[in-house]
C-alpha cells in the first residue's frame, strides 16, 4: 500500500461493499414495512438481478476472494527486490489483511452451500477480518511523519466503530440502524482510504500538486477538517440511497415480488422443477415433479 494505488484498491474494495449492502439493506427494510413483517438483517445479500439458479449463488463471498486475491497478488508481487528476495515487509502486512478478507469470503460461499459450521460464523468472519486489520494498521505506523500517523490513526478509528457496530447487529438483526451503521463505517473506510492516497501521494492524482507538509501542525488539521466531512458526506449518501430505493419500490409496487419469485424457479440436472424457498440464513429447495399419467386397466 506505499502507492496510491495501493491505497485506491482496498478503498474501492470496501465502498463496492459498502454500497452494495445498503441498497441491499434499504431494499429488505422497506419491503418488510411494505408487507408488515419484521426487517431483518443478514452479513451477505443475494444478487437478486441475477435469473434462475444465477441468483442463488454466493456473488458476495465470490467477489471478496477475487478482489483479495488481486490485491494480495500486488502486494507479493511488489514485495520483491530485483534479486528475488521479500524485501518489503510492509506489503506482508497488507497481504495478511487481504488473506482475512479472503478468508470471510470463503465462509460467506460455505455457509451458502450449507457446510456444517455455526450459524452466525459469516458475522464471525468479518469480524475478525476487521480486527486483524485494525492491529496491522494500529503497528503500522512505527518511525513515520506525524500526519502519515495521524491519518492512519483514523483509520484504526473508524476500524473499531466497524467492530462494534458489526457486534451489535450480530446480535440485534432486526434492527435496520445497527445493519446501516456496519455499511457506514466500511464505506468510510473505502473513502478515507481514497482520501489518504491522494494526501500522502498527491502527484499520482495531479502532477502540478505540492506535497502536504506532513509535520506541520495546521496542515494536519485540515485533514481532520476533511476526514469530518467524509463522515458526513458519506452519512448524506446513504440517506440519498435510501430515498431512492424507497421511490424505486413505490414505482415498481409487486413488480419486484414477481421478479424474486422467477428467479426462485429454475431446472435442476434432472429437469424437474425446483422452487427455492430458502431465506438468507439457510437455504433449501423443495422439488415439484410432474404427476405421471396413471393407467387405467379393465377386467
Amino acid at each position: 500500500m506505499g502507492t496510491f494505488m495501493g491505497h485506491a484498491l482496498p478503498g474501492s474494495f470496501f465502498i463496492i461493499f459498502a454500497s452494495w449492502w445498503i441498497i441491499n439493506i434499504w431494499i429488505r427494510y422497506f419491503r418488510s414495512k411494505q408487507r408488515g413483517t419484521e426487517f431483518r438483517s443478514s452479513a451477505t445479500f443475494k444478487c437478486s438481478c441475477l435469473c434462475g439458479k444465477l441468483g442463488t449463488w454466493q456473488v458476495e463471498g465470490a467477489l471478496k476472494m477475487l478482489f483479495c486475491s488481486i490485491g494480495l497478488t500486488g502486494e507479493m508481487i511488489t514485495g520483491f527486490d530485483d534479486k528475488g528476495n521479500f524485501v518489503n515487509f510492509g506489503n506482508a502486512q497488507h497481504i495478511t489483511m487481504f488473506a482475512a478478507f479472503g478468508l470471510s469470503g470463503l465462509i460467506d460461499i460455505l455457509m451458502h452451500h450449507d457446510f456444517p459450521i455455526p450459524k452466525g460464523m459469516d458475522y464471525v468472519g468479518m469480524l475478525v477480518a476487521v480486527m486483524v486489520e485494525g492491529v496491522l494498521f494500529l503497528f503500522h505506523l512505527h518511525g513515520r511523519k506525524p500526519m502519515d500517523i495521524q491519518v492512519h490513526i483514523l483509520l484504526v478509528y473508524v476500524l473499531g466503530a466497524s467492530i462494534v457496530s458489526l457486534l451489535v447487529e450480530m446480535y440485534i438483526q432486526n434492527s435496520v440502524l445497527a445493519a446501516l451503521a456496519r455499511s457506514y463505517c466500511v464505506l468510510i473506510q473505502g473513502t478515507w482510504f481514497w482520501q489518504v492516497g491522494a494526501i500522502l501521494y498527491p502527484h499520482h492524482v495531479n502532477p502540478n500538486a505540492s506535497r502536504w507538509d506532513e509535520e506541520d501542525h495546521e496542515q494536519m488539521m485540515i485533514t481532520v477538517l476533511i476526514f469530518a466531512w467524509h463522515m458526513i458526506i458519506d452519512f448524506i449518501v446513504i440517506i440519498i440511497m435510501g430515498a431512492a430505493v424507497n421511490c424505486y419500490i413505490k414505482r415498481t409496487g409487486n413488480c419486484y415480488d414477481a421478479i424474486q419469485m422467477q428467479n426462485l424457479i429454475h431446472k435442476d440436472s434432472t429437469g424437474q422443477t425446483v422452487i427455492n424457498l430458502g431465506d438468507s440464513d439457510n437455504d433449501s429447495d423443495l422439488e415439484f415433479e410432474k404427476p405421471s399419467r396413471a393407467t387405467v386397466s379393465t377386467k
